[in-house]
């Protein structure tokens, strides 16, 4: 069985994050800087092999109660991105959620 690496620096506080491993063997990685009010910087500690190839962010424009509505139905909306050659450090505005897909270099 694979094991999960650590996935940061535990120099800050309000970062949740969760990770799994598909059946493609790509290791997705989510983290929520809960914060309201300070970015944070988060730096990835891979397993040999893997290197972030795609990031989802979700939120990020500092308001804690923003929420989609039948008026403003893009208040919250994630964007997406190709990694290339990324180092693994991560920059989170406050309320920020990225969806990071890592794979396996072979």
């Amino acid at each position: 069985m694979n094991k999960l690496p650590e996935l940061y620096e535990l120099k800050f506080k309000y970062i949740d994050s969760a990770a799994a491993i598909d059946r493609d063997g790509n290791l997705n990685i989510s983290l929520v800087n809960r914060s309201h009010d300070k970015p944070q910087r988060v730096v990835l500690n891979l397993p040999e092999g893997y290197a972030p190839s795609e990031c989802w962010k979700i939120g990020g424009n500092g308001d804690i109660n923003a929420a989609n509505t039948a008026q403003d139905q893009e208040a919250v909306s994630y964007r997406h991105s190709i990694l290339n050659r990324h180092d693994g450090v991560f920059e989170m505005a406050p309320c920020e959620v990225f969806i990071i897909k890592c794979k396996k270099n072979l």
